[in-house]
């Protein structure tokens, strides 16, 4: 990957055309995608369990400082003065390339993962990349318990209901007469992901519901969000703005990494959460037109682009990740993780485009201007507001060092799927015969 992001950073500082710049925003575009999933997949498996979720977090802290490093940089290549000003973008876009290769100049370092050593047959090569990363720990050398086949038993009883599935290494003993055991070894990708719909309906959503509460752009375009409600001549003022977010943006996450696995996933998410609901309400008002006073206004913006930036740290930003690498089994983690990325991107690119339409719109009537502007932050609210119900009703915890099985088992004791699913009966038969065909 940063082979891809050294190509997308020389090809974006020497573009002599538009379709220059497509192409290297692609290959951009590209080593984000990748990197995006190996990275959590990657520090999912290395993680001993009791500090997996600070060392997975530590990811979106990392993606934070970047951020805060490149308002840093670009606001200061573009108020240098050269002798061309508008070629200060090729040297924003080159610095990444210099970034890219000590990066990948460390990574030549790194221990590939012991877990996925283990999955290939390379035991001893796991083994060894084990102590290498926690020494002569007994349990770490015998492996981690992530590491673990992750056998889900489904038990059936003879009318062909399904009971709690849970992992061979904490269940409680079941009685055989009359019941089949199928282990997830023995499944194929397709059948676990069948056997995973409700983990993977809470990830896909998780993946939609980050970049529609309106995050990203309150983020990367907060210069253009404060020009259109507090016009100024003062050009460093929006710089300032945007950087003084993404720091914002940095501390809360690293807060998040050191007390994550005290606080839990869960109560991380609905403080969060709540925390952009109330955030988007104050932006609404900020942009809404009927405040007369503008300093009321600007505090009215600043306080909800701050508030939405601390809650998306503590909450979205960090744990989307974070629960979809503990929901799922290795066999099929890596995929869940590169389709989630997929729905997230998407969903960026679509809430980028409510921007535009919404408060950069050209009426000439004042009324519906204000109506067109704040018209996308609603959207944002009411979608965050569904997010935190959400949370509160189908989400468990998943921290406290599950296992995939236990957190499995969470769910299937949750009150949402038992009330809305009646039919779950019915589906885990269905799974049960997909996997007995796949087995067959």
């Amino acid at each position: 990957t940063d082979l891809i992001f050294v190509a997308g950073a020389v090809l974006l500082s020497m573009a002599h055309t538009y379709t220059h710049v497509l192409v290297g925003r692609f290959y951009l575009g590209l080593g984000v995608a990748i990197s995006g999933v190996c990275n959590v997949t990657y520090l999912t498996e290395i993680s001993p369990p009791q500090h997996r979720g600070g060392i997975v977090s530590l990811n979106e802290a990392c993606i934070s400082f970047g951020l805060v490093l490149s308002y840093g940089l670009g606001s200061t290549i573009s108020l240098l003065d050269f002798s061309d000003g508008s070629e200060a973008w090729r040297y924003m876009f080159g610095a990444g390339a210099l970034i890219s290769v000590v990066q990948g100049i460390g990574m030549l370092f790194m221990p590939e993962s012991a877990e996925w050593l283990a999955s290939k047959g390379f035991e001893l090569e796991a083994q060894k990349v084990r102590i290498r990363l926690y020494g002569n720990d007994p349990k770490h050398v015998q492996g981690l318990p992530s590491i673990e086949e992750h056998e889900l038993t489904l038990v059936l009883d003879g009318e062909g209901s399904a009971d709690d599935t849970t992992s061979t290494s904490s269940s409680k003993h079941h009685e055989h007469d009359d019941k089949t055991e199928i282990t997830a070894t023995k499944i194929s990708a397709c059948g676990l992901l069948v056997l995973y719909h409700r983990q993977l309906f809470i990830s896909f959503f998780l993946s939609a519901a980050q970049q529609f509460c309106g995050h990203i752009n309150v983020l990367n375009f907060a210069p253009d969000l404060f020009l259109s409600i507090s016009p100024t001549e003062n050009e460093i003022v929006p710089f300032v703005v945007t950087i003084v977010l993404g720091l914002i943006k940095l501390i809360m996450t690293l807060h998040v990494i050191y007390r994550v696995d005290h606080y839990g996933r869960r109560f991380l998410l609905l403080w969060g959460i709540g925390t952009i609901v109330l955030s988007l309400v104050l932006f609404v008002c900020a942009f809404s037109g009927y405040i007369q006073s503008s300093l009321i206004t600007n505090i009215f913006a600043l306080m909800g682009a701050i508030g939405i930036v601390a809650g998306y740290a503590s909450s979205f930003g960090p744990l989307t990740w974070l629960l979809t690498s503990e929901m799922f089994p290795p066999k099929i983690r890596g995929r869940v993780l590169g389709m989630s990325s997929v729905i997230s991107n998407g969903s960026a690119a679509l809430v980028t485009y409510t921007l535009f339409d919404g408060v950069r719109n050209q009426s000439d009537d004042d009324e519906e201007r204000s109506v067109l502007s704040v018209t996308p932050f609603v959207g944002y609210l009411i979608v965050s507001l569904i997010s935190w119900l959400f949370v509160l009703w189908v989400i468990p915890e998943t921290g406290g060092g599950k296992t995939v099985d236990q957190i499995d088992s969470d769910l299937r004791n949750q009150k949402f799927w038992k009330c809305c699913c009646k039919c779950d009966n019915s589906r885990a038969t269905t799974e049960v015969d997909i996997v007995h065909g796949e087995m067959t």
